[in-house]
């Protein structure tokens, strides 16, 4: 007998938001949200993105005027993950998180911006369970397709 399928991998909608302008010198916060239409719940390791509540890596590519801006954000070295280390999105459920692009990356001169987004999420899969840490060597990772965006910011 054949062995049973697995569940196919989640997928989750991925909209960001950021004003379409600021000033230079006040937080430009892009806002995340996932949304989760299946029909199981779905953990999702929320590492490297807005939902940790602070820069870890860049999942984003900026360019000011057309030059790119380097990462000044940190980067954590990461063991095994924690349970709250995940969240859990119910079917149907959306969970949004806000950062600040200020805290990673040289928003001092006005311009025009583009941010281009590389959002993957380390480990995503499905379970009827609460929160539960898988060892890395069984995490299924997922690249979120998320849109461009661009902003200015003014004096």
């Amino acid at each position: 007998r054949p062995p049973p399928a697995a569940d196919p991998l989640p997928v989750l909608a991925c909209a960001l938001d950021v004003p379409a302008v600021a000033q230079v010198g006040k937080p430009v916060t892009l806002q995340l949200r996932l949304t989760h239409d299946g029909p199981k719940p779905v953990l999702a390791l929320i590492w490297g993105t807005p939902f940790e509540g602070d820069w870890t890596t860049a999942f984003v590519h900026l360019r000011r005027d057309g030059t790119e801006l380097p990462y000044q954000g940190p980067r954590p070295d990461r063991g095994e993950p924690r349970h709250d280390d995940y969240m859990r999105l119910s079917g149907g459920a959306s969970m949004q998180a806000g950062i600040d692009l200020a805290q990673a990356f040289d928003l001092s001169r006005p311009g025009r911006y583009e941010l281009r987004p590389q959002i993957r999420l380390h480990d995503l899969w499905s379970t009827g369970a609460t929160r539960v840490a898988r060892p890395r060597a069984r995490h299924e990772p997922q690249d979120l397709d998320c849109p461009e965006l661009r902003f200015e910011l003014v004096e």
